[in-house]
């Protein structure tokens, strides 16, 4: 027997899980000077890392798409369902304001309930993709992630100190 609560996803976040957002085709082909802005999407995310190097560098962006920038220890998951699902972590982002596009969310990860990375592992485990390909909506290729399902979904959550030694041992 699990002698661990369940816990909805959404009570252990700070924030309430966002999609990212669309930049038009032209601005992403657009000549860029140097900046900081770099656009993410779900090709990006390579063996559920983020592969900073390949991000596409975009120009300086209007402050309302800050709210789209990850931060340290932010989680990215695919919104898009298909065999396994995309999970990243945002790690050494430093100066960075990465954009995240509109078939990602991002999920907060409050450090008082879960450790960041023991959620990612969840989140990357092949029994997570198939529940939430079971529960996605559309099919094939056009086949997604409905927010509420993966804000509904109940994990087991294991005490802090038990999540630190899983993310030293396994992580």
């Amino acid at each position: 027997r699990n002698k661990f609560p369940f816990v909805k996803i959404s009570d252990l976040l700070t924030a309430k899980p966002i999609r990212g957002t669309l930049i038009k085709s032209e601005v992403l082909d657009s000549e860029v000077g140097n900046t900081s802005y770099r656009y993410l999407t779900s090709k990006n995310i390579v063996d559920n890392e983020i592969d900073i190097e390949q991000i596409t560098e975009i120009p300086e962006q209007d402050k309302k798409v800050n709210k789209y920038c990850l931060k340290e220890n932010d989680i990215i998951i695919s919104v898009v369902t298909t065999d396994v699902i995309k999970v990243a972590i945002a790690k050494d982002i430093g100066d960075l304001k990465i954009v995240m596009s509109n078939m990602l969310y991002k999920l907060t990860p409050n450090p008082d309930k879960v450790h960041p990375l023991f959620l990612k592992a969840v989140l990357s485990n092949p029994a997570a993709s198939r529940l939430f390909k079971v529960y996605s909506t559309g099919t094939g290729a056009t086949s997604t992630l409905p927010i509420d399902v993966l804000c509904n979904t109940e994990i087991t959550l294991p005490p802090l100190e038990k999540q630190n030694m899983f993310v030293k041992n396994y992580v």
